[in-house]
């Protein structure tokens, strides 16, 4: 039998549908920080009609699945999207411009539409943010599900990218997390730890 097209989403930590659903932690080797320094989660949809259903326990069962089997289609299915990345100067302490590369959407209620946040998990995504800013050791911040901001780790580590991390970039946005992602190669490593 076909899987339909599923595709991973992330979500808050304490999102709603947690309990009901199948989850896992975004990284399983990341603790949460102070604060917002929570780590989402990752939920699996796809569309049934107009609808989104999400994977749940009994949607595995039935299929035989278990959820590192659907989380590893959700993840090719999602290289399959591309995200569309923008460049933004901000100022360093000392008045340098460095480069921040941003990716902006969102889903809404359509689970064959990707949300920024949700390319976190996107290889390919992060590949282009990785050329974006021209290094192999990124930091990546999604303080909402519309917006990602990512830029060369030196960045992080002088502080204007901890405050991105920590503001929301619209009004209405919901706080996803404040982690401060470390990304190398396409792949998270590990998070900054910061007060």
């Amino acid at each position: 039998m076909a899987l339909p097209f599923i595709l991973p989403q992330v979500q808050r930590h304490d999102w709603e549908g947690r309990d009901q659903n199948s989850v896992k932690a975004i990284h399983n080797q990341l603790e949460p920080g102070p604060g917002a320094q929570t780590i989402p989660l990752v939920s699996w949809a796809f569309s049934v009609g107009p609808m989104a259903a999400f994977v749940g326990p009994r949607w595995l069962e039935m299929n035989k699945l278990t959820a590192e089997e659907v989380h590893a289609q959700a993840l090719a299915n999602l290289s399959t999207r591309g995200a569309a990345v923008r460049v933004m100067e901000i100022p360093k302490p000392d008045g340098e411009l460095v480069q921040l590369a941003v990716i902006e959407g969102d889903r809404g209620d359509n689970p064959d539409h990707i949300a920024a946040a949700d390319h976190i998990l996107n290889r390919s995504a992060l590949a282009m943010l990785h050329k974006t800013v021209d290094s192999s050791e990124i930091v990546v911040a999604i303080p909402c599900r519309q917006v990602m901001y990512a830029a060369d780790i030196s960045l992080a580590l002088e502080g204007p990218f901890v405050n991105l991390a920590n503001t929301l970039p619209f009004e209405g946005a919901q706080q996803l997390t404040t982690v401060v992602f470390l990304v190398h190669d396409g792949q998270i490593v590990g998070k900054l730890n910061y007060e």
